[in-house]
């Protein structure tokens, strides 16, 4: 079984993973492929550059190069867990296996804000205000580009999969 995971920052995407992991799920992070892809391209690992990548990745090689790059990490008979979904081309790679079901989660605004500063400000990809924290979230919302962040489409889509 495959359970996708779309959310917003600080909704607690890695909180139900580590969950999920606890009874055998392996955890497939798309924001850690592309915090590997930053390093491996020497750019700093902010929120926004993060968000850049992911969309430039997205136009470079098509909207579902990170579900293919996940799905790279796939064995078949093992249970995942892929969180950090935030654009409906990496919802249509992962249908494509059987037992792929997709979730959302959210949370208040407000408390997801107090998560994410509670986290390590050292990795400087966390905003630094509640402006900033707004600012960047509204970027992964939608968007006209269909490369760029779409969480508002992927929870959509996550009433239909489920």
């Amino acid at each position: 079984m495959i359970i996708g995971v779309a959310g917003k920052m600080g909704a607690g995407k890695d909180t139900f993973a580590v969950y999920l992991g606890k009874k055998g799920f392996i955890h497939i992070s798309l924001s850690d492929i592309i915090r590997q892809e930053a390093a491996a391209r020497g750019i700093e690992p902010s929120c926004r550059n993060l968000q850049d990548l992911g969309n430039v990745l997205r136009r470079e090689y098509g909207n579902g190069v990170l579900s293919k790059m996940a799905q790279k990490r796939i064995i078949p008979g093992k249970n995942y867990v892929v969180t950090s979904i935030r654009n409906v081309g990496e919802i249509e790679v992962l249908i494509q296996n059987k037992e792929f079901v997709l979730i959302a989660i959210d949370a208040p605004q407000t408390i997801r804000f107090a998560r994410i500063t509670a986290r390590n400000y050292q990795t400087k990809t966390l905003p630094l205000s509640f402006k900033d924290f707004q600012k960047l979230e509204e970027r992964e919302l939608i968007s006209p580009e269909s490369s760029d962040q779409r969480l508002d489409k992927c929870a959509a889509l996550a009433k239909r999969y489920c």
